[in-house]
């Protein structure tokens, strides 16, 4: 019985020993692990329209940078007013330029009022590509991150289009995200920039995920949609527009459709986890902000898969269209009333109508902004709302699904004297607000 006993407890002693080698192992092991090998998904954080020597707004945005990890983009117009040495070395460097070795950054307009960009290009170095071009990409995590220039040519055909469809034929990325300055589609003051409707068609039919841009100084963020401007909750991207990084904020003008979130008041930046198949967006208000907006999505992947419209190589020829670049032929003119204004113009093919507008001196920020989808020569926009015995200023601008023209230059009308307005026949005023 005794040695029977011993063997059972010797037996007893050599599990619970076993059992503390096995432990300890476990716990050398993890001890040996990287850390870099447990770390949360990473974060993509920025936003556009930034820094001013005579704006705090870039301070403020700066302060959430510096609680926030992660790789820093910039959606455009880093420094204002023209990206000069000087205001990145005084208005960029001491606020967002804190956070300059972990920063992706695009250009924008502002940027280029200097000579190639080159206070921007200098400033940020190698991080922001060759400076010839602009654009570029890297991985972050498993997602492919795409950078574009919007101040160079970006039409079909192009070479940052040819390279674009190049980048994303190459990538086996289940996520993709693009950012770069003017965007698509803006309930802003700028509105709509139909010449970018080339780099969705490419990011659409490469499936994807998500676009950011900047330039209209205000948030808001789109339902994923075609780059028609379809809703496509399948295969759509998602737009955000991010011009809160602190220069001044913008009201909004025309609301465009699939347009979710808007907000005017507040600078903030955009903050992205993404996973490995999906992201998170948070935007993060200045310190006291009111408003923010987040959510989550699952990435799509591309439509088809892998037969692109166009086979990209070194040498790609696109697919003739039958499309032509619109053009407008002559100068734009008005026909002022007292609290309305036709204006005309035409283009050399069909092509949509859109006029900004405001009044006093011209410039932005343009203070309505009109746009009509249909496809004409002639084109006759009515503006309505207006001051009479005042002075506007206005351009004009049209684009089909191939590219947009430039808005046209500043032109000048003054609303008539309401006292004239009374004698206008009033079947004309009903002919004209049809």
């Amino acid at each position: 019985m005794t040695k029977r006993r011993i063997t059972l407890s010797a037996v007893f002693v050599s599990i619970t020993v076993l059992l503390l080698l096995a432990l300890g192992g476990i716990y050398w092991m993890a001890a040996q692990t990287p850390l870099a090998s447990i770390q949360a998904d990473p974060v993509l954080v920025g936003a556009g329209d930034i820094a001013s020597c005579s704006s705090s707004g870039d301070e403020a945005t700066a302060n959430l940078l510096d609680t926030i990890p992660g790789t820093v983009f910039t959606a455009g117009d880093n420094v204002y007013g023209s990206g000069t040495a000087t205001e990145f070395a005084n208005c960029y460097d001491p606020s967002w330029g804190r956070h300059k070795s972990r920063t992706r950054p695009s250009p924008g307009n502002h940027d280029y009022n200097t000579a190639g960009a080159s206070g921007y290009y200098n400033y940020f170095g190698a991080a922001a590509g060759n400076p010839s071009q602009g654009y570029y990409a890297y991985d972050l995590g498993t997602w492919h991150i795409i950078v574009l220039n919007s101040e160079i040519a970006h039409a079909a055909g192009s070479a940052q289009e040819q390279w674009l469809r190049s980048d994303l034929a190459a990538q086996s990325n289940t996520c993709t995200l693009a950012y770069w300055h003017k965007p698509l589609f803006s309930s802003g003051p700028h509105g709509n920039i139909t010449s970018f409707g080339a780099f969705w068609l490419a990011l659409h039919e490469y499936g994807a995920d998500v676009v950011v841009n900047g330039h209209d100084h205000d948030y808001e963020r789109f339902a994923p949609q075609n780059p028609s401007g379809v809703a496509d909750p399948t295969y759509g991207l998602r737009e955000f527009v991010v011009g809160t990084g602190g220069r001044s904020l913008y009201a909004f003008s025309t609301i465009q459709g699939n347009s979710e979130v808007r907000d005017s008041s507040t600078y903030g930046v955009l903050k992205l986890t993404l996973h490995p198949t999906s992201y998170d967006w948070v935007f993060v208000p200045q310190a006291g902000g009111a408003f923010s907006d987040s959510g989550s999505a699952s990435c799509h992947g591309r439509p088809t898969d892998p037969t692109p419209t166009h086979t990209p190589t070194p040498t790609h020829t696109p697919t003739p269209t039958p499309l032509s670049t619109p053009e407008i032929v002559g100068t734009p003119n008005a026909t002022p009333l007292a609290v309305l204004a036709i204006i005309n113009w035409q283009t050399n093919v069909d092509a949509d109508s859109r006029v900004r507008f405001r009044d006093g001196v011209c410039g932005v920020p343009w203070m309505r902004s009109v746009t009509q989808a249909a496809q004409v020569i002639v084109h006759s926009v009515v503006l309505t709302g207006l001051t009479s015995s005042t002075a506007y200023c206005y351009e004009v601008q049209s684009g089909n699904a191939l590219t947009n023209t430039l808005w046209s230059a500043d032109q000048t009308f003054t609303t008539l004297d309401s006292q004239v307005d009374v004698y206008l026949p009033a079947v004309l005023k009903a002919w004209i607000l049809e």
